[in-house]
């Protein structure tokens, strides 16, 4: 089921200054989100509730193909979301726009990050897809990509699958500055990489949007800009309801006879 666009659209604007009160998301200024800058809570954006798609019924898509799948949002509701959901009534799409979630390999050897899964769908036969897509790697401390990077996505035009999980695989890596970092993309225990999602540019009539959870558990692995990478936000964790992209990570170990493969980790250390 579609939600129709508000037939009181006049109204809305005046309605944003009550509603910056009770719903948004959290600013956060391009730099890194651990250690050289501080998370920095502005004035919150407007959250447009009931706005985007719902599908019908929660299937279960089968997952990719890619190794192992790790999740950073719990089971994933029925709302399909976008990044103007969270600041407009029309919830349009755009190419400024991104979804990025935050992947960290928290086990005890290296993993290569093999690809990223999702599902999306939209309100127009046809136009369910994506500019780009891809993964960002910044080693073990959380640095937001710079603008640039954005768009180095090395995966391109990627045609969303109705009712199935969209699977990306990676051909190869960028690093937050948009330098390419090889084909295979390998992090060493603590290191952490963006997937990254680029959405359209289409007109105001069409939603497109990816399923996101809304459990009142926050997972804090997610990330959103509407301009291209100057500013960030994320889904205010203070005010429900909460989203999580669901957006899955997928992985396969290193073999221990493949442990002299350079990590990303490895790889920095080098020109230091």
């Amino acid at each position: 089921m579609i939600f129709p666009k508000p037939m009181y659209r006049r109204v809305l604007p005046l309605l944003f200054g009550i509603a910056l009160v009770a719903f948004g998301t959290t600013d956060v200024r391009s730099g890194a989100v651990d250690g050289v800058r501080a998370l920095e809570s502005l004035a919150t954006p407007v959250r447009i509730q009931r706005a985007g798609v719902v599908a019908d019924a929660v299937t279960a898509p089968q997952a990719c193909d890619l190794g192992t799948a790790n999740e950073c949002f719990d089971t994933p509701g029925n709302t399909f979301l976008n990044v103007g959901v969270f600041f407009d009534a029309d919830s349009t799409t755009n190419a400024s726009h991104y979804f990025l979630k935050l992947y960290r390999n928290e086990t005890a050897a290296s993993v290569q990050l093999r690809g990223m899964g999702f599902e999306s769908t939209s309100s127009h036969s046809g136009f369910n897809g994506f500019q780009a897509a891809g993964a960002i790697v910044m080693g073990q401390r959380t640095v937001f990509p710079k603008p640039e990077a954005l768009l180095e996505l090395p995966e391109v035009d990627i045609p969303g699958a109705d009712g199935e999980m969209t699977c990306v695989e990676f051909s190869s890596g960028i690093d937050t500055g948009g330098v390419p970092i090889g084909q295979e993309i390998v992090l060493a225990p603590g290191d952490a990489a963006w997937l990254v999602l680029r959405f359209p540019t289409l007109p105001d009539s069409i939603f497109v949007g990816v399923r996101c959870d809304d459990d009142p558990n926050d997972q804090p692995c997610d990330y959103m800009t509407r301009d291209g990478g100057e500013h960030w936000f994320r889904p205010d964790p203070l005010h429900g309801p909460i989203f999580d992209w669901g957006i899955t990570a997928f992985t396969e170990p290193r073999l221990q006879r493949q442990s002299t493969q350079r990590t990303w980790t490895l790889v920095k250390s080098l020109y230091r």
